[in-house]
Formats: C-alpha cells, structure tokens, sequence
C-alpha cells in the first residue's frame, strides 16, 4: 500500500498542481476580459442613449412622404 500511496500522492499533486496552474490564467484572462468590456461600455455609453432629436426629424419627414403622397393620391 506504500507504493500505491506514494504513487497516488505524487499523482495527485501533479494534478491540482496543473489545476492551480490554469485556474489562475482564466482568473487572470477574466480580468482582463472584464477591465476591456467596462472600458468600452463607459466609453460607449452616451451614445448608447436615444437622440430625441434625430427621432423628431426622422418622423417629421415621414409625415411629409405622407402628406406628400396622399396629395398625389396614392393611398
């Protein structure tokens, strides 16, 4: 039982060893992922919200191809 002990030990910690090794490149891989998207969501932001007035402009122009068609009379 010795041999198997040693030889399972020595498995064993070759494996959390490994384990270790890539846990903390993804730890570090997240992070890094995490300070990119935070960098680009802050730095997109405004633009992210609504511009009432190209929204105002783009209907008032709808509104005239309307009127503009129903005075041609095409329904």
């Amino acid at each position: 039982w010795k041999t198997y002990m040693d030889e399972s030990t020595k498995f064993d910690f070759d494996m959390v060893e490994n384990w270790r090794d890539g846990l903390d490149m993804l730890l570090v891989f997240a992070a890094l992922f995490s300070g990119v998207v935070t960098t680009f969501v802050v730095q997109t932001y405004q633009s992210l919200s609504v511009d009432y007035a190209q929204v105002t402009a783009s209907l008032m122009l709808r509104l005239i191809d309307i009127q503009v068609a129903i005075s041609q009379g095409y329904p």
